[in-house]
């Protein structure tokens, strides 16, 4: 919480002001921010914080309501002084399983795979490293960048987590 300057939001890396109305009002805009977020798609890469190395964890399955109730939960927890930048968490949902195999084919994983271990300087660097065409390794990087799997900033290539925990719901 931000004493003394008020509700505050923080979207694309820029701090807004926010009217905190309830926690109800708070989950839907959080759910049309989310709406918003995948409209905006694989335009543009989001990156990941790095001030946590613990596991990423993936949530295949969920619905926006899912996702709402986690953030209301670790938002509790913030609040109760149980969830700091130490032990901040990582969740990356995918609405089905099927929307997730598009996103992490075995050439993806293989990338993602290559840069946990060996972070790579410029996608330039990571095509010639695992010998592949670099336009198909820019699409890579660009599609798990998007889905928040893999961070992209000025040091270049990260996958900053140690290990990846998956949660599944598969509607039949």
């Amino acid at each position: 919480m931000n004493a003394g300057k008020g509700d505050r939001q923080h979207v694309g890396g820029v701090e807004t002001a926010y009217r905190f109305l309830g926690p109800e009002r708070l989950i839907e805009d959080f759910k049309a921010a989310v709406r918003a977020a995948r409209k905006e798609g694989r335009k543009e890469g989001r990156t990941m914080k790095k001030e946590s190395k613990e596991a990423l964890q993936l949530h295949i399955g969920e619905t926006i309501d899912d996702m709402g109730r986690r953030f209301v939960d670790a938002w509790h927890r913030a609040e109760r002084g149980e969830l700091t930048a130490e032990n901040a968490e990582r969740h990356v949902g995918f609405e089905t399983f099927e929307t997730f195999a598009e996103i992490m084919p075995p050439k993806r994983l293989e990338l993602l795979r290559h840069v946990h271990r060996h972070p790579a300087r410029s996608i330039r660097a990571l095509a010639a490293a695992l010998g592949r065409d670099y336009r198909r390794v820019h699409a890579d990087v660009e599609a798990l960048a998007g889905a928040g799997l893999l961070d992209r900033d000025e040091q270049g290539l990260h996958a900053d987590y140690r290990t990846v925990k998956m949660e599944t719901t598969i509607a039949l």
